[in-house]
């Protein structure tokens, strides 16, 4: 597919908010993001779409953003590691 984008700009914004008490272990935090793809082109709208489509399903970024992905987090103290377990 050959296609020709005379303009393409992405805006990512990221919200993050931090709530509760360190002392009460009752910490938590949240964030939000939002992606706003901008294309300027005089291809068919429907290959355009198709286009956006593949990108957003290859963004490695972004899927990290919306999916679950496994995490582990090593702790090292005084050189002594733990794993981190995630809370109840």
């Amino acid at each position: 597919m050959k296609l020709t984008i005379s303009d393409a700009r992405v805006n990512v914004r990221a919200q993050f908010a931090a709530g509760g008490s360190v002392l009460a272990e009752t910490v938590s935090s949240s964030s939000a993001f939002a992606i706003d793809l901008i294309i300027e082109s005089d291809g068919q709208r429907d290959k355009l779409e198709h286009l956006v489509r593949v990108a957003h399903a290859s963004c490695f970024a972004e899927a990290t953003l919306t999916k679950a992905v496994p995490l582990t987090v090593t702790n090292t103290i005084n050189g002594q590691s733990y794993v981190q377990r995630p809370a109840d």
